[in-house]
């Protein structure tokens, strides 16, 4: 393996082209001095000639050139010499027959040269491409297995998540069943209490043992509800995504909102707002959760909402901002979570209503952040989904408001 390095490295050696050039005009020079007893001093550059010519082909213009040149110097002084003592002095036609010789012999080197070395570019392009070809081949095959591959793991995601979602219907179904039969019976000792009291307990107590049975049972049916609600998160409908006009989404959101808004005295307010590429159930349960909690964890003020959204490079970013109780910042990131509370039971819910949110927003390429808050001064949350192609007008009151 070494002495096939060290022959590679002597080939490729730069000096060996000119000294094969020097041994060249040797070789020429004694043939030619061989056939002038047969021919004379008769076209007494052949020889040269045909060593400068191959010497062009197989070792370039350079090695070709000192061998001309050397050539002209060995036949004038071993060929055409000699032949002044066989036939009669050249004269004049000696320098014609070696300026001749010279300039013929370096004008066809270099264009043979040329001529090789132009092969040798389409050879080598030729090589390239069909490299390319044969790399293009490769990556086109790997990019179809790639392309199975992923067809594949989708159908095999698209059946488990079909597996998922029977099971959770199955599995709420069985767990409310046995909930429904509970709080029935519950309700039923509880109206039945007051003339069967319970043993060992005084009146009125067995209706007071019942509530918190009761009240687990109620919130445990809840969050089986909403549980449902976000495992059907996660799934799109078939066909390319529509592009819905926000602002009536939201009309519709505080119109199933009013008795609650009406309630807590809440006022709602809403720049108009743009289109935007979402499925329209999903923006409406994003600005119902988004709302619901700005009116549930209303701080002594009467609730004040708005919403607004602004659109820049093909996205449209919604803002949800009210005067609440507002949150702490180290509590940002956790109320994303599922089953993050702040408030304990002091609340009404079951701490999924963000997650839901933001598991919706992130299946259109988009976020959801607490953009600020501060405890006593309310809270501004925010999302971003594709933009429309509708541009935002003024501001105005939403009709259902107080």
């Amino acid at each position: 393996m070494e002495n096939a390095k060290a022959g590679q490295t002597f080939a490729r050696h730069p000096l060996l082209g000119y000294a094969e050039a020097i041994f060249a005009v040797v070789i020429a020079t004694v043939l030619r001095l061989a056939l002038v007893p047969l021919v004379g001093t008769a076209v007494p550059f052949v020889t040269y000639f045909a060593a400068g010519v191959i010497l062009a082909w197989y070792r370039g213009f350079g090695p070709a050139g000192v061998c001309i040149l050397l050539s002209v110097f060995a036949g004038a002084h071993f060929i055409l010499r000699h032949g002044e003592s066989v036939l009669s002095p050249w004269g004049r036609s000696e320098q014609a027959a070696t300026i001749g010789f010279a300039t013929l012999s370096l004008t066809v080197s270099y264009l043979i040269d040329f001529q090789h070395r132009t092969l040798a570019r389409a050879k080598t392009a030729e090589r390239a491409q069909a490299v390319i070809a044969r790399e293009n081949t490769r990556l086109l095959e790997q990019a179809q297995q790639a392309q199975q591959e992923l067809k594949r793991s989708n159908e095999e995601l698209r059946r488990a998540n079909s597996d998922l979602e029977v099971f959770a219907y199955s599995a709420s179904h069985d767990l409310k069943e046995p909930l429904r039969t509970v709080i029935t019976f519950t309700q039923l000792i509880q109206r039945n209490a007051a003339k069967q009291q319970l043993p060992g307990a005084r009146a009125g107590d067995g209706a007071n043992l019942l509530d918190p049975i009761l009240a687990a049972a109620r919130r445990m049916n809840t969050l089986i509800d909403d549980l449902l609600l976000y495992s059907k998160a996660t799934k799109l409908a078939d066909g390319p995504i529509p592009s819905v006009d926000a602002s009536s989404v939201l009309t519709e959101v505080l119109n199933g909102l009013s008795g609650q808004i009406q309630d807590a005295g809440a006022t709602v307010m809403a720049a108009a707002l743009p289109s935007v590429r979402i499925h329209e159930s999903c923006l409406a349960q994003v600005f119902q959760n988004l709302i619901s909690n700005s009116i549930k964890y209303r701080s002594d003020q009467a609730p004040l909402i708005h919403v607004s959204a602004q659109t820049a490079d093909d996205w449209c970013a919604f803002s949800v901002a009210d005067n609440g109780q507002g949150i702490e910042p180290q509590f940002s990131q956790q109320i994303f979570g599922l089953f993050k509370r702040l408030h304990g039971q002091d609340y009404p819910g079951t701490g999924i209503g963000l997650a839901i949110c933001q598991r919706l927003v992130t299946q259109y390429g988009g976020r959801i952040w607490l953009e600020k808050s501060e405890p006593g001064s309310g809270s501004t949350f925010c999302f971003s989904v594709p933009a429309g192609y509708a541009s935002l007008a003024g501001e105005r009151a939403c009709p259902t408001s107080p």
